[in-house]
């Protein structure tokens, strides 16, 4: 019996062939799953192009499953069942038959004035006869949800003739690419729609009196796929590591979400892969945000799949009833009653994990759970009733206007019964509170207020001695779902990066590792082992602030209040406005301008306090000497937010707190700035949501920058150096950031920074390396070249701090102090070549 095999490099290669695969007398079974024997049996077969294929996932004992079984192994099957005494029905003798039969106009695209339900179509095909609808009909608007994976638009069309006034439904359509009788099937129902006449009242009244939202096809990527390579592709078509490739987008959603367990699979191959994370799928993420933004217009919500002939309702992780299913049965029951009415079309219905087989992360239990409406899923059918013939996924086209029929039928039977039991006036029987509180326990669930924890997470120095193993570092890096952290980015050959791997993600990393042929070096074997050690044992006492253990912004304000008191003939508070949580952007004027953007980088702020209060009390001359010498505007955190997050929830947080989208929080504040500022759709920074390198939808779209700026725009004739602190890594660079043109006063930038980093070597013999920052990586949209290209002022740098990576971010608190005394140094030599080449005169 052939087995799961990890060498599964074939299937790639037959998946991206140019001709469409054949299923030449690949036939199609009926397995009933008697035993756990036969279930793990059948989760044993390897499966994909050339080998067995699932039409449904073996799930439990009890399940009825359809197998796909190429001629090739004929005879393994047959001893499989013969082994396993399975009792076993041929639906399909030859399935590449019945493939033929779907395509009669062999797939050519139609013109849109052609549009009809005799055929399949492409998505661009579809997508114009929606637009011919929008110019015929004033009732009916185009929406765009979002772009796929692989950049196709994802449209739905809204059709309301009573704007304000008509309650609504939302469909879902095609989110499994194979399924193509769900997608013409819902065309045929929006036609219907448009154009039903009073001799069919109970059509009329649901266009009339009902607020749709329809989206055809969801899945455009998979559902193109399928039609120009692999018939029965059921994912999305993201890359998943090195060899797999999509999602099941209907277990992605946040609705008791799991990787693997009895509602889905944690193997990236299996067709019901349910990602890496929680709406990781652009496809998924960006239905849920659509369907959330028009949420208080919503009252159902129904998934179109096939072919089980059922209709389905929550649960399906749980056989536990929810507390609405009397209601929901009844609404059922008259559908499925009027649904067989009209053909004979046998379905069943009831909880999804009872009717059908345990699922999570699915679309219409998402919509109960996160809407607090109605989520229902329809299966259509996958046999003709008349003849009796099975073709499961492959629906032969004269098989579209019967189907679209009969669920038509049953839409208005189901309106019908929501109505008598309340579930379709105004918000729905939960009521509007109840939507906006489900909601809330989503975003909890998101930020979750458990603080996060790294056990056994590691930290690996990786090697980089070549441009395509640059390549895939960068890849890793810029798939924000991958799971790990890059501490420092792959920029070029033999500069090594340091790589924070979760422990789930250990065997692909090793994989990875070696099979690029990476030189890795353990460099932190449990991140939680540091974030413990991070802060002293033993703690000052409340009210008392020092430099032997990290504040909380909260201490750190109060410890400013404190030395505004002392200090008030020398310090003045000054403000860069409020974030995006509403904290204040706090600092001081004894002046010039020292900030902590990135709210992981602790050692930071630390030192910064540091620094200032040795202005405020040192005895030493050269540090007397440039305290009084100059005026310097402090802030000792500019992302207060990030900080405070970073303190209570997460300690790697990197950005700003600002929502972009459902689930991904904050934009990275240093790459936000408005000088060659750009969308990350190239190198420097990143137009993924949840990458930590997230540039924002725009500019200075995050108060925190774009007040800050107007606070250095306000003073920028008095300004004449800025500085900006990070870590780690112990370099000063300068810019630029964007390009490897040197900056117009290059040599005096090299020079003053050579200066400062031989006096930070003084005290501790701490190596610094002085260059520009593209140097080190290529990054967009950074403070320091802002203030050097935009704001004018021609001496900027960013100090990266402590340390080469030994702890990275989680410097312990005893180096605080050490930190900040060879910095202060530095800064002495820094200010005081300034000085010599005349960068110091109003």
């Amino acid at each position: 019996m052939y087995l799961k095999s990890a060498v599964v490099i074939v299937l790639v290669l037959a998946l991206v062939k140019a001709e469409p695969f054949k299923f030449d007398n690949y036939r199609v079974y009926t397995v009933k799953v008697e035993n756990d024997d036969q279930l793990l049996a059948l989760k044993d077969l390897q499966t994909g192009p050339h080998h067995y294929e699932f039409i449904d996932e073996p799930m439990r004992s009890g399940q009825e499953v359809d197998l796909i079984v190429p001629p090739s192994y004929q005879d393994d099957f047959e001893s499989l069942v013969t082994g396993k005494e399975m009792k076993v029905e041929m639906i399909i003798p030859n399935l590449q038959k019945l493939i033929d039969n779907e395509r009669p106009q062999k797939m050519a695209s139609r013109a849109a004035e052609d549009f009809g339900w005799d055929d399949y179509y492409d998505v661009n095909t579809i997508y114009e006869w929606l637009y011919q609808l929008e110019e015929l009909y004033d009732e009916v608007t185009i929406f765009r949800v979002g772009t796929s994976y692989e950049g196709r638009d994802i449209l739905g069309v809204n059709i309301n003739r009573n704007p304000g006034q008509n309650p609504g439904i939302f469909i879902e359509s095609n989110i499994h690419a194979r399924e193509w009788i769900t997608s013409s099937s819902t065309t045929w129902i929006i036609n219907k729609l448009l154009t039903a006449t009073d001799a069919e009242p109970a059509i009329k009244d649901l266009a009339d009196n009902v607020n749709w939202y329809i989206v055809p096809v969801l899945n455009v990527d998979g559902y193109e796929y399928t039609r120009e390579h692999y018939r029965l592709w059921r994912k999305t078509r993201s890359q998943q590591g090195f060899i797999c490739v999509g999602v099941d987008p209907n277990r992605n959603w946040d609705s008791y979400w799991e990787k693997g367990g009895i509602g889905s699979s944690a193997n990236m191959c299996e067709i019901t892969y349910a990602g890496p994370e929680v709406f990781s799928e652009v496809e998924t993420r960006s239905l849920a945000e659509y369907v959330l933004s028009i949420r208080d217009n919503l009252n159902i919500y129904l998934a179109f799949h096939s072919a089980a002939q059922m209709i389905l309702m929550p649960w399906g992780h749980t056989t536990e009833f929810i507390e609405e299913h009397e209601d929901y049965m009844s609404m059922l029951d008259i559908a499925v009653t009027t649904l067989t009415a009209r053909h004979g079309t046998p379905y069943t219905y009831g909880p999804t994990y009872t009717t059908i087989y345990p699922t999570t992360g699915t679309s219409s239990d998402w919509a109960y759970y996160a809407l607090g409406i109605p989520g229902f899923t329809y299966e259509f059918r996958g046999r003709n009733p008349d003849t009796g013939e099975r073709y499961s996924f492959v629906a032969p086209p004269d098989q579209i206007q019967p189907n679209a029929e009969e669920v038509l039928d049953s839409l208005g039977a189901l309106v019908g019964r929501a109505r008598e039991l309340g579930y379709i006036n105004g918000y729905g029987k939960m009521g509007k509170n109840g939507v906006v509180l489900t909601f809330i326990c989503i975003l909890a669930t998101i930020v979750s207020c458990e603080k996060a924890r790294y056990d056994n997470y590691r930290v690996f120095t990786v090697g980089v001695d070549s441009e395509d193993q640059i390549k895939v570092l960068l890849d890793l890096e810029r798939m924000s779902a991958s799971g790990y952290d890059f501490w420092t980015s792959p920029t070029k050959i033999g500069r090594s990066v340091d790589i924070m791997v979760p422990p789930h993600k250990s065997a692909e990393f090793e994989e990875v590792m070696t099979t690029y042929q990476f030189a890795t070096t353990l460099k932190v074997d449990n991140v939680q082992e540091l974030i413990d050690n991070e802060q002293p044992k033993f703690k000052a006492r409340d009210g008392e602030f020092g430099w032997t253990q990290y504040h909380t912004l909260e201490e750190i304000f109060a410890w400013l209040d404190l030395m505004l008191e002392q200090y008030s003939t020398v310090l003045t508070p000054i403000t860069a406005g409020n974030s995006f949580e509403g904290l204040p952007i706090r600092g001081v004027l004894l002046s010039y301008r020292l900030n902590s953007m990135i709210p992981r980088e602790w050692i930071t702020s630390a030192s910064v306090t540091y620094i200032l209060n040795e202005f405020l009390t040192s005895t030493d001359p050269a540090i007397r000497n440039i305290a009084e010498s100059y005026d310097w505007y402090i802030f000792p955190n500019v992302n207060p937010d990030g900080f405070r997050f970073s303190h209570e929830n997460n300690r790697m947080w990197r950005k700003t707190r600002s929502r972009n989208g459902l689930i991904c929080r904050g934009v990275d504040p240093n790459r936000n700035w408005g000088h060659q500022w750009q969308d990350g759709s190239g190198p420097g920074a990143s137009n993924d949501v949840c990458s930590e390198t997230y540039a924002g939808p725009e500019a200075f779209s995050e108060p925190e920058t774009r007040q800050l700026a107007d606070f250095v725009l306000q003073h920028v004739d008095h300004i004449k150096v800025y500085l900006n602190f990070h870590s780690y890594g112990q370099w000063i660079l300068y810019p630029w950031s964007y390009t490897e043109d040197p900056a117009d006063n290059y040599d005096d930038l090299r020079e003053i920074g050579f200066a400062a980093s031989s006096k930070l070597k003084e005290s501790y013999d701490s190596d610094y390396t002085v260059q520009s920052s593209f140097d080190l990586y290529i990054c967009t949209g950074t403070s320091v070249d802002w203030s050097y290209g935009a704001a004018g002022i021609k001496v900027g740098y960013t100090y990266e701090v402590r340390d080469t990576g030994r702890y990275g971010f989680i410097l312990p608190a005893d180096q605080i102090i050490p930190n900040a005394i060879e910095v202060l140094e530095s800064l002495v030599a820094l200010l005081g070549k300034c000085e010599d080449l005349g960068y110091m005169t109003l």
